[in-house]
């Protein structure tokens, strides 16, 4: 079979062109029912495609599948010249045949670069949180309490569209449902249904203005191994350029309305962050960076939206710093660490040159293998019954990571009315451990607990708390992947 379709796909490609009237003539070998045919003789009369030598496709027999998506391959190789009408019926035509060009060997990438065919595809999350409050406040404080109810359970619905725009340039966009939907709980108390944002919209362009790729608009975004990140709608360009064996990547844009410590109206101003990242890979196993930031963003005590684990005051105008990151696999092991030193301006009631680290050993091999802290996938979704497993520690002092670009926020929750909310915290002046467990149980589905035991790292800052224990959390999700 596989010698037949060579010598056929062969044959194709190398007959001469035919008359256009001959050609349509020539279909009746083609199934008139199916609407294929159709399209394939407009195609043919505008002469965008030919074929075989005694002008059919195969004389005397209906044609197969693969046959026509032989025919199909040919007029990709003419989008360009075809017009715009002739173009639907190319897009049309590899759509429907897809699966034969693939299995030919004309992969759907080459498909989706001679067409503007997108792809879709998402994703659903389902979560459970549980928390000790065993944080102790002093006298008058507010006293801990465990999640209950509707806090125990959220779920999230995200839907993404991409594809080739051009021959140089790619779309991006994504649709995500309010993150936090509570079970039994609605945004709009008049409606059954949940907000809906565009968390990602980009493009990207290779080969622009001598830069290897530049990516304009929204996405998530991250320095080095995520300390410093933040998994959507972070608003900007990105340029990317090899020079030598040394990546390179220059990042300017903003964070919007949902920075802490930015007020969450259209009219507000926007937080400028800019950076530079280098990476390079001394061996096959190791890759080593470096990279310097600048953040316009700033941090204050006493309240969630602040950014910072503190009640005395504390607080900062804006801050920059570099940091320094290492991945290093071994007997099928990832051992990745981070470090990160910031300068901050104007400090109140706190260290101007607060510095923090993580480390991580992971057996993963998925996309997130070697991001800090527990996110899936870390295992290969696609591969039924893959496991994986990651133990980090970690030390931030207060003010360490730009406010809003914590890596470690969405880790750990716990109720807004206790003293400190970990989820807003979980990247400030903190130390724990973080734990975490994956399995695949079936193909595209992911099934991830975390557990984490965070503590406080400079009391002097928390005057409220007695000791410095912070809730201890625990998160299984369920990840879906279409």
């Amino acid at each position: 079979m596989k010698k037949n379709l060579r010598a056929l796909i062969c044959t194709a490609l190398m007959t001469t062109t035919i008359t256009a009237s001959g050609f349509a003539a020539a279909l009746t070998d083609v199934p008139t029912k199916h609407w294929a045919y159709d399209a394939v003789s407009k195609l043919a009369q505008a002469d965008i495609i030919d074929g075989y030598g005694d002008g059919t496709f195969n004389g005397d027999r209906t044609m197969s599948r693969y046959e026509l998506a032989v025919v199909v391959a040919r007029a990709m190789e003419k989008y360009d010249t075809a017009d715009e009408q002739q173009q639907k019926l190319i897009d049309d035509l590899s759509k429907e045949f897809a699966t034969e060009l693939n299995k030919m060997g004309v992969r759907v990438a080459k498909v989706e670069a001679k067409t503007n065919t997108w792809s879709t595809g998402g994703d659903l999350r389902f979560r459970y949180h549980s928390n000790d409050p065993n944080t102790n406040v002093i006298a008058g404080g507010t006293a801990p309490t465990k999640l209950k109810g509707g806090d125990l359970f959220d779920w999230r619905a995200r839907i993404r569209f991409s594809g080739k725009i051009n021959e140089q340039w790619t779309g991006n966009i994504r649709f995500t449902g309010a993150w936090s939907n509570r079970f039994g709980s609605v945004n709009d108390p008049t409606s059954s249904g949940t907000t809906t944002f565009i968390d990602v919209a980009n493009a990207t362009g290779t080969n622009i203005l001598g830069f290897d790729s530049v990516k304009i608009g929204r996405d998530a975004f991250a320095v080095g191994y995520t300390m410093i990140s933040r998994s959507e709608s972070v608003d900007g360009i990105t340029l990317n350029k090899k020079v030598g064996a040394v990546d390179t990547m220059l990042f300017t844009g903003n964070l919007g309305v949902n920075v802490p410590g930015n007020p969450s109206s259209p009219t507000s101003d926007s937080k400028q962050f800019s950076s530079v990242q280098l990476g390079y890979s001394p061996a096959k196993n190791l890759r080593v960076g470096a990279g310097y930031f600048n953040a316009d963003i700033p941090g204050y005590s006493g309240s969630n939206a602040g950014g910072l684990l503190a009640d005395n005051g504390a607080a900062f105008d804006r801050s920059k710093g570099y940091n320094l990151n290492a991945a290093y696999e071994f007997s099928g092991l990832t051992l990745v660490g981070e470090f990160v030193s910031s300068s901050l301006k104007n400090a109140v009631n706190m260290a101007d040159n607060p510095k923090g680290f993580a480390v991580q050993i992971s057996n993963g091999t998925g996309p997130s293998s070697k991001n800090l802290f527990g996110n899936t996938p870390m295992t290969n979704p696609k591969k039924i019954g893959d496991s994986a497993w990651a133990v980090e520690y970690r030390r931030v002092e207060s003010g360490t990571l730009p406010v809003g670009l914590g890596g470690f926020d969405a880790v750990a929750i716990a109720p807004v009315t206790s003293p400190y909310n970990v989820f807003t915290h979980g990247s400030d002046n903190i130390k724990g451990w973080l734990f975490s467990y994956e399995f695949v149980p079936a193909k595209n589905m992911t099934f991830n607990v975390t557990y984490q035991k965070l503590r406080v790292l400079d009391q002097k800052l928390t005057q409220k708390l007695v000791g410095d224990k912070l809730d201890d959390t625990l998160c299984a999700t369920l990840n879906l992947m279409f």
